[in-house]
């Protein structure tokens, strides 16, 4: 399958590193928080305010993105117009969501040991805490 990804905010020195150390889904939506490594106080917080699914998945879910060229920079978050979940799970899954499509996007917060999967209606908040 076909993936077509584009990087989205900063660029983090230590995302080789980062880990998925928060994750939070209510009604005001999504919240996923991404941290350096324990030797430093740095963290990133997205915010999904118009969520309506995510998965998460651990390294070994997303071997198909690893070698992927769109994914060989520092960011932390991606859009995923291509060859995402949406489009794995095809017309077998998430049907609603599939019909929205003009409506939603698909996120990939990435990090070493898990990436968070996001449909969303709006683009994410992002907040740097710590340096860069």
């Amino acid at each position: 399958m076909n993936i077509v990804a584009i990087p989205y905010g900063k660029q983090f020195h230590w995302s080789d590193a980062a880990s998925i150390t928060e994750l939070t889904f209510g009604s005001s939506g999504l919240r996923v928080v991404v941290s350096a490594p324990i030797d430093s106080d740095a963290f990133v917080e997205f915010f999904f305010p118009g969520a309506n699914a995510f998965q998460t998945l651990q390294n070994c879910d997303y071997v198909d993105y690893w070698g992927h060229d769109d994914f060989k920079t520092k960011h932390l978050l991606y859009q995923l117009l291509e060859g995402g979940w949406r489009d794995r799970v095809g017309e077998h899954y998430m049907q609603v969501l599939n019909t929205q499509r003009a409506t939603q996007s698909e996120w990939l917060v990435v990090a070493t040991e898990y990436c968070v999967s996001v449909i969303s209606g709006s683009e994410p908040l992002i907040r740097c805490f710590g340096e860069p």
